[in-house]
């Protein structure tokens, strides 16, 4: 019988986030009953309150702590904060500090013990200047994390232990790798083909059937869980080369596949059956989309608090802003390939007809609709939209777009007054004729050819009395949106802010009794 390896965990921690550190022993002992198991390891949790014992020190009791957490020979310390720093000490501000600057101190010397720090970010208003100042170091320290480190956040408890769930198993995994691949592509034909509910897989790369024996059998299985009517959700690191079996997956086979460029990076794939059956397969992260590493090692675990975690940061992923469709990425990575080959050999390598990868061969920009009544707040929107979709680098080259410079000079036509339009006494105008509205969608129909090679998306925004028409319109142009967003405001709202918006600048456009005629009341198809 091989011996077993003990894996020494130890926690750091002041005395607000006691639940943080109950909850470690649980997944630690999850963790033992699963993934140790196969690598003849035991976790064992380290903790003042279950390993210390009273007595004394000459330099008090933070070095009695010491001598039985006994830091330089863990292999993990688990930091974790929140509102309170703790108590200070002779050489540090807390005992934490202390015990993580020893963390850090032995890591830099001899490679370990990893540290990872946690800091809760839930919302926090201190009552006392006491623990106002607790909550000041706390942000001090965080402002002064080591630059050779990386600190996590989470937001309750139940995040807490999903997170550490995850980041333990990929830290065994990692330093405690097993020795073969197993068989663990037979495991996964196996837990697909039991699956009755859903699968999700995340993988930094599948393979079309055709190219290997092995994802033959998989894809085969995956079909055949789809005629059973589970659902299959996908997701896979981008890059050209994933597009294939990306297309075969969800064409074919019947699939939802994204893509995640965070991917190339993890260190794990892994499959969830039914929400409790999990395979976890190690690999070494690609350094860039051209790289790829196949899975090393793999475990079998039987488990809803382990798939629970993993579901849970699936969606995180699934539902990312970053996180592309198969449409989406294709969108993308096509006019890239036909310029570095030729629409003959991509239609060839993607088995796609020879007419969509042409009428992909220049680039196109994503399109938003914002619809809504005068007032809604389409504008400030978009001016939202615009920041986060740039911050968070979704795209950087975005065009805001609406159709008030066409409709402003429409109205200071004298020859179109009384014709096309009637000014109100009340303040604006109310449109007589219905072409007003369809030269100015064509107005901004022929701002999009127009911006098409400079920006990466465009934002439009626009108010009818018939949306439906109006995105008849638009798609006959050629204007095809990629999503479209009503916003609904009571008619009292959007008159107050017209109102104001009339008071800052030269008048309000759309009259009140217009604005009655600009709320969507039909189902836009």
């Amino acid at each position: 019988m091989n011996q077993v390896q003990i894996v020494r965990v130890v926690v750091a921690s002041p005395v607000d986030v006691q639940a943080e550190r109950d909850a470690l022993a649980a997944v630690i002992d999850d963790l033992n009953k699963s993934l140790a198991i196969d690598r003849a390891l035991r976790l064992e949790l380290v903790r003042w309150e279950t390993d210390a014992s009273p007595g004394f020190h000459p330099k008090g009791p933070q070095w009695l702590i010491d001598s039985f957490l006994r830091i330089d020979e863990a292999d993990v310390v688990i930091g974790i904060f929140w509102k309170r720093f703790g108590t200070p000490v002779d050489d540090a501000s807390s005992g934490t500090a202390h015990e993580l600057r020893l963390a850090h101190d032995a890591w830099s010397t001899k490679g370990k013990p990893q540290v990872m720090v946690y800091f809760r970010d839930s919302p926090y208003a201190p009552k006392t200047k006491e623990e106002t100042d607790q909550w000041g170091y706390v942000l001090k320290f965080k402002s002064e994390f080591p630059r050779e480190g990386l600190w996590w956040a989470y937001s309750d408890l139940a995040e807490f232990e999903r997170l550490l769930r995850v980041h333990l198993m990929r830290f065994v995994s990692g330093v405690f790798p097993l020795e073969n691949r197993d068989d663990y592509l037979d495991r996964y034909s196996r837990l697909i083909q039991l699956a009755r509910q859903e699968i999700i897989l995340s993988a930094s790369k599948f393979h079309r059937s055709e190219d290997r024996p092995e994802a033959a059998r998989i894809n085969h299985a995956i079909r055949n869980a789809v005629e059973r009517g589970v659902s299959v959700r996908m997701l896979t690191a981008d890059g050209w080369d994933r597009l294939p079996a990306a297309i075969e997956l969800q064409n074919d086979v019947g699939a939802e596949v994204r893509f995640d460029k965070a991917l190339h990076l993890a260190d794990l794939n892994y499959l969830c059956v039914d929400g409790r059956n999990v395979i976890l397969a190690s690999r070494k992260p690609s350094p860039n989309s051209g790289t790829y590493f196949r899975s090393t090692s793999s475990v079998e675990i039987q488990g809803s608090s382990l798939a629970t975690a993993l579901q849970r940061e699936f969606e995180d992923r699934w539902n990312a802003l970053t996180t592309q469709t198969l449409q989406e990425h294709l969108k993308e990575a096509l006019p890239g390939m036909i310029r570095a080959s030729s629409v003959e050999a991509v239609a060839r390598v993607l088995g796609m007809p020879r007419e969509f990868v042409e009428s992909c061969q220049r680039l196109k920009p994503s399109i938003i609709l914002l619809i809504g009544r005068p007032g809604s707040g389409k504008t400030t929107v978009a001016a939202k939209l615009r920041d986060v979709i740039v911050s968070n680098g979704v795209f950087t080259r975005v065009l805001h777009l609406d159709d008030m410079a066409h409709m402003k000079a429409i109205f200071g036509s004298p020859r179109d007054s009384g014709k096309r339009f009637e000014k109100v006494e009340t303040g604006g105008f109310f449109i007589l004729d219905s072409s007003v509205y369809d030269e100015g969608l064509e107005f901004l129909a022929n701002q999009v050819p127009q911006n098409s090679e400079k920006y990466d998306l465009l934002i439009i925004e626009f108010a009818r009395n018939s949306y439906t028409r109006a995105l008849q319109i638009l798609l006959q142009r050629g204007v095809h949106p990629d999503l479209v967003i009503y916003l609904d405001v009571s008619l009292t709202t959007a008159l107050e802010r017209n109102l104001l918006r009339a008071r800052r600048t030269e008048g309000t456009i759309i009259s009140f009794r217009k604005k009655r005629c600009t709320k969507h009341m039909q189902p836009m198809t």
